[in-house]
């Protein structure tokens, strides 16, 4: 306040034409400027983020909260289960927006009062590691041990722990998870080489076993000759692949019983395949029985093709041809056809039906190779097909395939030997270029093949069923995701061993004669135990006979001696979809939430509820939430290559060329981005955001500035005593509240953040113009300024409540400089309880029309280029209009006031209402006349029965003087203050 030599107020009476006037004598501008109550706070006007959010953490003891609440006395609970991160490589924006959206909702949930339950996770075994700790020496991995590779791998999660490995490991990415502000007990975290973590993996293993639903197969599965390990689907990606393709034919030696009359020697089936490494392995021809057939003649060789009849414009059209059809008929009348190998004059191709079979592509006819296609093997054991394999763990031909293709790469020169032999036979008709989807390793990325080998499987075919029901039962976010999850549920059985050394071992034992493998209860119980004191590499560390002892032994009636130990380890799917045994024991085994990528529908996921299914007869989870990848702004996948990477530890700290922008602008974009999609990030996007979390510092500035000298144990106004805007804004802000609350609770975090932008941009700043005359010139301590200080107080704890999970350092910083009554914390204060008698929907309808008025108003002021306080605003209308601004605008018509609450809302220095029928309004919509500028328009509000009722805005420069205090044109003489203004200043410093 200003000091009393500033305030000397001098008041003379003076008889003039028979008249009193008062006489103020001037103050000095610094004077009538330190009169003024404007805002004070300390609360920064930058951010500074890449900095202050570290202090704030710090203050605002980030690293505790996780404990806090869950000691904290409540009956409700929440779990939301973390799928363990890989381990390995970098950080980049698809963790942050992960962790943030786990975040974001852990966050949510501790402010309404629930225990929130979340132990941060990694995946540390698989082959990514292991080749680290074959890449970091001068050796190849068949010079190495597997105990070797196991510690080298071990050493790189113990030594992950240090700054000193470059690469992405669990210290790192624990610090970079803590910056970005995850709540978390950080001293409690799970690892799938834990001791624990990988006995209860084994005992689910164990209980899979002996539900029947694992066993050991000699089967094709997708095998990776780069990683030399057998994959299972969800270790696949799907790339463009160039194959070449052929249509070959195979000679019929016998035809179908129902056929006459044509010439068995000029007859062949004509295949078509993009595999023909597999060409020399054929068993046979599968054909659709439902399918029609044809035999057409290719009139310039005489040669007749068994081929579908669907298919021959295409073929014909390929091979650049024209076929005669000699005879159509049915699939089924195939049967007992035969034909030779085109390869091998001794072998002969029966032709079997099969249902894979189809019309889309080929001919209707399709090779079948049993030890190299999933449907080739079904159809094998329906007709006892040979499935001999002559390829081995490195993609090449064995000696068993003959002289001519022994030791070559079936995907490159054992492609082409192959090729070669076809086209030596006299089999080969064509052959093309085909570019298709094809199967990749995901870690190495080059292409895979099907090849049998024995292995072991989850019999996943005989769940199908049980899988899809509880799918159909959980929540999922979005909605839609749940046809993909659905989509991800195949009839193949899941292939879980894996031919590497880092991994955990399946507690198998294989005789050394027969091969037959031996597990049982006690030997896996065993294992278990030894686990759990020494971790899995006691598998590879200790003898067999400490192994398998002789106690287990000689129930068995055999000798440790006679067995050997088994070399796979567990599919890495396998050890993270365990994690429910370990991580939610406490929980039931059963989380509220899971939250991944898209891609887990047929990963983490997947192999989740097929573990918990089998071990615990209930899905893991309750409902799951699946967001998309993150790309640049033009849709591309990030890559060096692109120099369209963004690093998120780049975009918060900053860098030599860009300053950081903290991490709740990159929380704030993960929230508004929406995750049911890919998301766009560069850093002109960020950047964006960051404009849109200033607007909403500025607004919170605002309300700390104006909240100093405020306490709402003894300043607070009753609401039924306040002002009608101010009543209004708590109205909308209780909406506000409600629909931010609904948002969070159905996971729309984009419409929470639409919700928070509309808010600010909108009703705050509207609000914010309407009274800054009233908080800066009004009693400090008179009601008018107090009311709206209610106001403010309110709705600076509801903006805080709002941005709190998505923003929480913002959050914590404005409770640091918040106003006396104000939460510490917001995390840590009591759940929101909700006011309801703001609500007032009567209210509301009012102040529609009021703001339509004030948008016509703001229209005309910006034609007549009249700054808003030097104006004079009359509103013509008929007398039910009258009565609907009568509350606010606190006067009666044709009678000019300064202090309307219409002159508010308006930001003006008067407001005239003037009662007039339609017929007085002109006809003109809007335009200029001598006394200003004019727009004419009409109002309808059924709750407020207004229909099509006519209303004239006409606004001009006021005839006041400006006041030198508040700059409003409502003074009498030049330099003197206005009659509030020296009412305020008379009430103050009496």
């Amino acid at each position: 306040m200003a000091s009393s030599r500033f305030l000397r107020l001098y008041a003379c009476k003076h008889n003039h034409m028979g008249s009193n006037n008062m006489i103020l004598r001037t103050l000095s501008k610094k004077a009538y400027t330190d009169t003024l109550n404007l805002p004070q706070t300390l609360f920064p006007l930058r951010a500074n983020a890449a900095v202050r959010e570290l202090e704030i953490q710090e203050s605002s003891s980030f690293d505790t909260l996780y404990e806090w609440q869950r000691q904290r006395e409540t009956q409700k609970e929440f779990s939301l289960h973390d799928g363990p991160p890989y381990a390995n490589g970098d950080l980049h924006m698809g963790h942050i927006l992960n962790k943030v959206l786990k975040d974001i909702i852990n966050r949510y949930k501790v402010m309404q009062g629930y225990k929130v339950h979340y132990k941060p996770g990694w995946d540390c075994h698989g082959l990514p590691i292991e080749m680290k700790a074959l890449s970091s020496e001068n050796f190849n991995d068949n010079k190495m041990s597997a105990t070797q590779i196991r510690e080298k791998g071990k050493n790189i999660v113990l030594y992950s722990y240090t700054r000193s490995f470059a690469e992405a490991t669990i210290q790192e990415q624990m610090k970079s998870f803590k910056r970005w502000g995850v709540m978390a007990n950080w001293n409690d975290i799970y690892k799938t080489i834990d001791k624990d973590y990988e006995a209860n993996q084994l005992q689910v293993f164990l209980k899979m076993y002996q539900e029947g639903y694992i066993y050991r197969g000699y089967k094709p599965v997708f095998w990776s000759p780069s990683s030399k390990t057998a994959l299972a689907e969800a270790e696949l990606e799907y790339r463009d692949y160039t194959s070449r393709a052929v249509y070959m034919k195979f000679p019929v030696y016998n035809l179908p019983s129902s056929i006459f009359g044509m010439d068995v020697n000029s007859v062949y089936a004509l295949v078509w395949t993009t595999t023909p490494w597999t060409i020399p392995f054929n068993e046979g021809i599968c054909y659709h029985p439902s399918l029609r057939y044809c035999f057409a003649e290719n009139p310039e060789t005489g040669e007749i093709f068994c081929v579908c009849i669907d298919l021959l414009p295409k073929i014909e059209e390929i091979m650049n041809k024209k076929f005669k059809i000699q005879l159509e008929l049915n699939g089924e009348e195939l049967d007992g056809m035969v034909c030779g190998h085109p390869l091998y004059r001794d072998k002969s191709s029966p032709l079997i039906p099969g249902n894979h079979v189809t019309n889309e592509s080929g001919t209707g006819l399709v090779h079948t190779a049993p030890a190299h296609g999933i449907d080739d093997y079904n159809v094998s054991r329906l007709y006892n097909l040979a499935m001999d394999c002559a390829v081995d763990g490195n993609g090449l031909y064995t000696v068993d395939a003959g002289p001519e293709l022994a030791g070559k790469n079936v995907l490159s020169d054992g492609n082409m030997a192959a090729l070669e032999l076809l086209q030596d036979s006299g089999n080969l008709v064509h052959e093309h270029e085909y570019v298709h989807r094809y199967p990749h390793d995901w870690r190495t990325k080059k292409p895979v093949i099907l090849r049998a080998t024995k292995q072991w499987f989850i019999m996943t075919s005989s769940l199908m069923n049980q899988v899809k029901e509880k799918i159909l039962r959980l929540t999922m976010y979005p909605e839609s995701s749940r046809n993909r999850f659905l989509s991800m549920v195949g009839n193949h059985d899941w292939c879980i061993s894996r031919q590497r050394f880092w991994g955990l071992p399946i507690p198998v034992f294989y005789h050394k004669k027969t091969d037959e493998p031996l597990i049982n209860e006690d030997s896996v119980d065993h294992i278990v135990k030894l686990t759990r004191q020494y971790g899995s590499n006691c598998w590879w560390e200790l003898p067999i006979e400490k192994l398998f002892p002789i106690e287990i032994a000689k129930k068995l009636y055999t000798s440790p001696t006679n067995f050997r130990r088994g070399e796979d380890t567990m599919d890495v799917w396998f050890d993270s979809g365990s994690s429910w045994a370990t991580v939610m024991q406490d929980q039931d085994g059963i989380a509220d939430l899971y939250l991944e990528g898209t891609d887990q529908h047929r990963g983490w996921f997947h192999s989740s509820l097929i573990t918990s299914l089998v071990a615990q007869s209930k899905a893991p989870y309750k409902s799951i939430l699946t967001h998309g990848f993150v790309m640049d702004e033009n849709n591309r996948k990030m890559s060096k290559s692109l120099g369209n990477i963004v690093y998120p530890d780049e975009a918060i700290t900053g860098t030599k060329a860009k300053t950081g922008l903290g991490v709740d602008v990159l929380r704030l974009w993960v929230a508004a981005s929406g995750y049911t999609t890919d998301l766009s990030c560069s850093h002109n996007i960020l950047e964006r955001f960051g404009e849109s979390l200033r607007k909403v510092r500025n607004s919170a500035r605002f309300l700390l500035g104006n909240l100093y000298d405020f306490n709402i144990e003894h300043d607070e106004i009753e609401h039924n005593q306040m002002l009608e805007i101010d009543r209004y804004i708590l109205h909308r802000g209780l909406k506000f509240y409600e629909d931010t609350t609904s948002a969070y609770e159905d996971m729309r975090f984009a419409h929470a953040v639409r919700y928070l932008m509309n808010f600010v941009n909108i009703d705050l700043a509207i609000y914010f113009e309407a009274i800054k005359d009233r908080l800066y010139a009004e009693n400090s301590t008179g009601t008018l300024r107090r009311s709206s200080q209610t106001s403010l107080f309110h709705i600076l704890d509801i903006l805080t409540r709002a941005i709190a999970p998505i923003t929480p350092h913002l959050a914590e910083e404005i409770c640091t400089f918040g106003p006396n009554g104000f939460a510490s914390s917001i995390f840590r204060s009591q759940p929101y309880q909700i006011c309801n008698h703001w609500r007032n929907d009567v209210l509301a309808s009012r102040w529609s029309i009021y703001l339509e008025i004030r948008d016509i108003v703001k229209k005309c002021l910006y034609c007549a280029s009249i700054v808003p306080r030097e104006a004079h605003v009359l509103l013509q209308s008929s007398e039910q209009v009258m009565n609907v601004l009568m509350p606010v605008a606190n006067n009666i018509p044709s009678k000019t006031t300064n202090y309307s609450g219409l002159n508010e809302l308006f930001a003006t220095s008067e407001t005239q209402l003037e009662k007039a029928v339609e017929t007085q309004i002109s006809n003109s919509t809007e335009g200029t006349t001598d006394n200003g500028y004019f727009i004419n328009s009409v109002l309808n509000d059924e709750n407020l029965n207004l229909q099509n009722e006519a209303i004239q805005v006409q606004v001009r420069r006021s005839t006041g003087i400006k006041c030198p205090r508040c700059w409003r044109l409502a003074s009498d003489q030049a330099g003197t203050l206005c009659d509030r203004c020296l009412q305020v200043i008379s009430d103050q410093y009496k």
